[in-house]
């Protein structure tokens, strides 16, 4: 018998069932709130927000049931790294590429940042931006699974510098190999229901905007070299005064989640 495998099976099934338990308890205070707003005389989510000028998307053909998703850390091999287009790249720190473009390019209206990293980076199509900083000259890159975002995890994306004639001279990235569906699908909550749950935790503030909502996948579990991914709602929410903030809701069990923003740099000091 392969004990490690076996002891990993069984962390990452207690793991879910842990998950499963909290959105039990999560259902139960929801349905809670959710008859107290109708007792105070407010049956919607959606006469709540307008009430305080709080402007939201109307998305529709949203999924409805997802798969947990599991990866493993891809570990760059020499020919992987000399095979990449006007790259001078190396990997000395396990599963981290860090390469220097040879010749910079520049992002033009004919050739955007996305186009350049899919050309000269490992796998690049398996990409999308996630967010830019014009003064730090940076962008944050994350893979995608199943055409949804890997967010914040320090496995699984890239980081752009440009210089300031806006072309692109470096990149780090790191790669999750395998990526699939884990176990069956599972129900989700609307993306409205995460709406309400940052609503009724007082963080969404009157005559904020809702942004962008998406469906993509945050770490559950992190066992070693291979992880487990739980389907997660990012909100993006512009308040009153122009200042923006990110929030996630995990779409299984209605949890808040306390993702840091600067995942790619604490994890890799741990390391």
């Amino acid at each position: 018998m392969d004990w490690s495998r076996t002891k990993t099976i069984f962390i990452i099934v207690f793991s879910i069932l842990n998950v499963f338990l909290m959105s039990l308890y999560l259902d139960r205070y929801n349905e809670s709130v959710g008859l107290q707003s109708t007792l105070d005389g407010t049956t919607t989510i959606e006469d709540r927000l307008g009430t305080e000028s709080i402007e939201f998307p109307r998305l529709t053909n949203m999924p409805q049931e997802v798969a947990y998703v599991s990866g493993t850390v891809h570990m760059f091999t020499e020919d992987e790294l000399e095979s990449l287009e006007n790259v001078a790249a190396r990997s000395e720190s396990e599963g981290i590429l860090e390469a220097v473009l040879l010749e910079p390019v520049a992002v033009t209206e004919d050739t955007s940042l996305e186009e350049i990293i899919q050309e000269h980076a490992f796998r690049g199509n398996d990409y999308k931006i996630w967010s830019t900083d014009a003064e730090e000259r940076t962008a944050l890159l994350f893979q995608q699974v199943n055409e949804r975002s890997v967010y914040h995890n320090s496995r699984a994306n890239i980081v752009v510098t440009w210089n300031e004639n806006n072309e692109v001279t470096s990149f780090t990235q790191t790669y999750l190999d395998d990526l699939e569906d884990y176990n069956e699908e599972r129900s989700l909550i609307s993306y409205m229901s995460a709406i309400e749950v940052l609503y009724n935790r007082a963080l969404l503030l009157p005559q904020s905007t809702v942004t962008e909502v998406n469906l993509g996948y945050s770490t559950l579990a992190q066992l070693g070299e291979t992880q487990v991914f739980s389907p997660t709602w990012s909100v993006k929410v512009e308040l009153a005064d122009g200042t923006m903030e990110e929030y996630f809701v995990n779409a299984i069990d209605s949890r808040i989640l306390d993702i840091p923003i600067d995942a790619v740099e604490s994890e890799e000091t741990e390391e």
